[in-house]
């Protein structure tokens, strides 16, 4: 039996001995990198072109740390985070400093094999560039991305996911058609020049004497063209697809410079389309209310100001009154006027200070209703977690004239 048990032990430990060897010789296992030209899930991953959609620029949704992006069947769309600069110099610069990693469904891309693409963006004027992947599917399908990585030494990581989606038809009518449509469409108005989208809750008109609360959103940035990009802003965004959203919601589109809105005749517009809305629409007069965002938000407060008896309460998001960045003379006028205004304390086109100096001075004036949230670490992005808080829509149901 010891000889048995011996022989046993030798067996096993050639065995052993056998595996290790092996495990010593086996070649590494390589990672097999996605090119130009190979599919994930039936997805093309490839190269972009002009044409091709930019992933910032769609419809997005953030929650739960992660961003959900709606693109189009057949639509090219640059799915790659992009390094940007207010000149060539400056984006040059914060470009030879990124580390940066992308995969698809887990999936890691090689990012150099695509090259870049350089381009001055349209909306913002920012100079970018980007690694020039992009993507193309004809079924619909989400795809899961994450992307990690460090520019000028400040890292980031990030979850988003791609939803390909086939293309809705909504073509753009005359505003005075809209009453029998619920959700949210596109229209042209019929006393001022604005397009606008506009969202009408799923019980709109079910009850013929019931009235709804208004927000008139203004959007931010300059050089906005197509009501596509209206439609990815904070509040509209969250519109898309659903009709329980308690409020009426009217999102004009203004193309013109930075300030546009608080120019006299544009402002005169808007008062136009305000009354329009009104004459076609079941909205309680009470209950009017302004929001906007970045030049949307200086157009809130400059609105707001000049019409305090038209609005049941503001809610500018990264606002300010001219530039330089001043207090109106006349501030105070706004001193009984429920506001809710939210800037990021980081933020480096809009300071901090160009809206802190208008809450003190209403504060100063007797303004007991007015709130003020500041993002830490945060710079003017904020307009997404602002806009995504039903804190916001709670606190103006509550405010009425």
């Amino acid at each position: 039996m010891k000889k048995l048990a011996c022989l046993i032990l030798i067996v096993v430990l050639v065995a052993i001995l056998a595996a290790c060897a092996e495990l010593t010789t086996a070649t590494p296992t390589t990672i097999n990198l996605i090119k130009p030209g190979d599919t994930i899930n039936g997805v093309l991953v490839t190269t972009g072109t002009a044409e091709s959609t930019l992933i910032f620029d769609l419809p997005c949704t953030h929650k739960d740390g992660i961003d959900t992006c709606i693109t189009t069947l057949g639509n090219l769309t640059i799915i790659t985070l992009a390094v940007y600069g207010t000149t060539p110099e400056e984006f040059q610069s914060n470009w030879d400093t990124l580390d940066y990693s992308l995969t698809i469904d887990d999936h890691p891309i090689d990012l150099p094999a695509f090259g870049t693409v350089d381009f001055v963006h349209e909306r913002t004027g920012l100079y970018m560039r980007a690694y020039n992947v992009a993507l193309i599917s004809t079924d619909p399908i989400t795809l899961t991305m994450h992307d990690i990585g460090s520019i000028a030494g400040e890292s980031f990581e990030d979850n988003f996911l791609l939803v390909f989606k086939p293309v809705v038809d909504d073509p753009i009518q005359p505003l005075s058609t809209a009453f029998d449509h619920t959700g949210q469409h596109t229209y042209t108005s019929e006393t001022t020049n604005f397009e606008l989208l506009l969202y009408l809750p799923g019980e709109y008109g079910q009850e013929a004497q019931q009235t709804w609360p208004l927000i008139l959103f203004l959007h931010g940035f300059p050089n906005i063209t197509k009501l596509d990009w209206v439609r990815i802003k904070p509040i509209a965004v969250r519109l898309d697809n659903q009709l329980e959203f308690p409020f009426i919601v009217a999102s004009p589109l203004h193309a013109g410079e930075k300030e546009h809105w608080s120019q006299p005749e544009v402002m005169d517009e808007l008062l136009t389309l305000l009354a329009e809305l009104q004459a076609d629409f079941n909205i309680n007069p009470q209950q009017i209310y302004l929001s906007g965002i970045l030049e949307g938000a200086n157009g809130t407060w400059e609105l707001g100001l000049a019409h305090p008896d038209l609005f049941a309460a503001l809610a500018p998001v990264t606002g300010y009154m001219g530039y330089p960045f001043t207090v109106p003379d006349n501030i105070c006028d706004l001193k009984d006027m429920p506001i809710w205004a939210f800037h990021g304390e980081d933020d480096t086109a809009v300071p901090l200070s160009a809206e802190q100096m208008l809450v003190d001075a209403l504060r100063t004036c007797g303004n007991d209703k007015i709130k003020f949230t500041v993002y830490p670490d945060a710079g003017h992005e904020i307009y997404l977690t602002a806009f995504a808080d039903p804190n916001l829509y709670t606190w103006l149901l509550e405010q009425s004239k």
